[in-house]
């Protein structure tokens, strides 16, 4: 999806707007004619609840940390089940929504290229750009590939309104004739499920960019709350996203997220779970302290005595990263010339990016990487292999030429392609090996 979200004049999204303002007429009228407090069964509100958590669970454990951000992997089975409670979300299919996710994820906040940016204000943020028919002019830089290869992606793609229908709508209203209230199981486990998991999910991207906790990072609106959390099965520890491939929402035992519980039950007690990602605690304790002292240093002259406090509790968190998290400091990185470079990547099998002037090894990160392996490829400073030169597709020469620059991603890092957060260059520090001569 191209992402220009600038709407110009009569640029409604019609559709889209018919049947989100349809949807809600017919579910007000319908909360007015089967009342949860007169006239509405007990096994109809029951329908309507594992409807909705059925949705949400579909969202959150499939749409989002699983196709989004590859946070786990999970097994055919897993899969089609998750596609199919993903439809029940009304969110559009897999690959719709999770494109537009990543797009939102490379170019959070920005006016023109975020999907739902928060910076366009809050009302837009919810609902707004449903409205709108955009044009995504960055589009072609999403990585798309992993999603056109997943045969549950394709067929749920292509027959995405059938399915959602008969799942959405169809199904509770057959479930609830069974107890004979066929009407009851329409409207409140078919519409008002979908309106309520549409306002949960939209939440997050209203709401959780606006109120809430910041304690990992301050570069994204993101934040953190508990309600939100509980709405959402977890989704709303959202400052947390910092580290958008973990699999979890809140990494520690009394963060709300039964998103993260799931998954780790599928992983640890059956097959259908098969890896999970997570962010490692070093990178989580030299985020947390970064926080600390951007709050310290913006208190006052007359706070210094929690000044200090925070300064200490940041130190106490730093003391905890093992030296060999930090990286080694630039000024003692080995200055490297193009021959010790080439012999690194060749004899080692390595990949490397250029940054600031200094060789980063990617070789084990590149899989791990937010954005996906492919975007990182193209920045590749010298293919591994001749033959991975030939397949890179990255015009730079051939990988023996002193004549042809090498290629580098400076630009491309610092606001060309995306603008990487502070946890992305504290593990950037990590991954350096040299220096390049000038």
């Amino acid at each position: 999806m191209p992402a220009k979200s600038k709407m110009q004049k009569g640029d409604i999204w019609w559709t889209n707007a018919t049947f989100f303002v349809g949807m809600h007429i017919v579910g007000l009228v319908g909360v007015v004619w089967l009342s949860p407090w007169s006239t509405l069964k007990r096994q109809t509100l029951w329908l309507f609840f594992g409807s909705w958590q059925l949705a949400s669970f579909g969202i959150t454990l499939g749409y989002h940390r699983l196709w989004s951000h590859k946070g786990y992997t999970a097994r055919l089975p897993l899969r089609i089940v998750l596609a199919v409670m993903g439809s029940l979300g009304f969110q559009g299919s897999i690959k719709w929504w999770v494109l537009r996710h990543r797009l939102h994820h490379r170019f959070t906040d920005d006016p023109e290229h975020d999907p739902y940016a928060a910076s366009r204000g809050l009302l837009f943020s919810h609902m707004g750009w449903i409205f709108c028919k955009p044009k995504y002019d960055r589009m072609a830089l999403i990585e798309k590939g992993d999603l056109e290869r997943d045969p549950v992606v394709r067929f749920q793609h292509r027959h995405y309104i059938p399915i959602a229908l008969f799942f959405g709508l169809v199904c509770p209203t057959a479930i609830g004739a069974t107890w004979g209230d066929a009407m009851g199981g329409y409207i409140w486990g078919g519409v008002i499920a979908r309106l309520v998991i549409w306002h949960c999910t939209f939440c997050i991207n209203s709401l959780a960019h606006w109120e809430g906790l910041q304690p990992y990072s301050r570069d994204m609106s993101a934040r953190g709350d508990l309600v939100l959390a509980v709405l959402t099965n977890g989704e709303g520890n959202h400052n947390f996203h910092a580290f958008p491939q973990d699999f979890r929402n809140g990494p520690y035992p009394l963060d709300w997220d039964p998103t993260k519980w799931v998954i780790w039950i599928l992983h640890k007690y059956t097959p259908f779970v098969t890896r999970i990602r997570v962010t490692s605690e070093p990178d989580i304790l030299k985020a947390r302290a970064r926080i600390l002292d951007i709050d310290a240093a913006d208190l006052g002259s007359t706070e210094d005595a929690k000044k200090e406090a925070l300064r200490k509790k940041a130190a106490e968190l730093r003391a905890l990263v093992p030296p060999q998290e930090w990286g080694i400091p630039e000024e003692k990185l080995e200055t490297w010339g193009r021959k010790q470079l080439q012999s690194y990547v060749e004899n080692g099998r390595k990949k490397v990016v250029l940054i600031d002037g200094c060789v980063v090894d990617v070789t084990s990160y590149m899989k791990d990487h937010p954005g996906g392996s492919g975007i990182m490829s193209k920045y590749l400073a010298i293919p591994a292999t001749i033959e991975t030169f030939h397949d890179s597709g990255v015009d730079i020469g051939e990988p023996d030429s002193d004549e042809q620059p090498l290629k580098d991603a400076t630009s491309a890092f610092h606001g060309g392609l995306n603008n990487h957060s502070s946890a992305a260059k504290e593990r950037l520090k990590v991954l350096r090996v040299a220096r390049m001569a000038t």
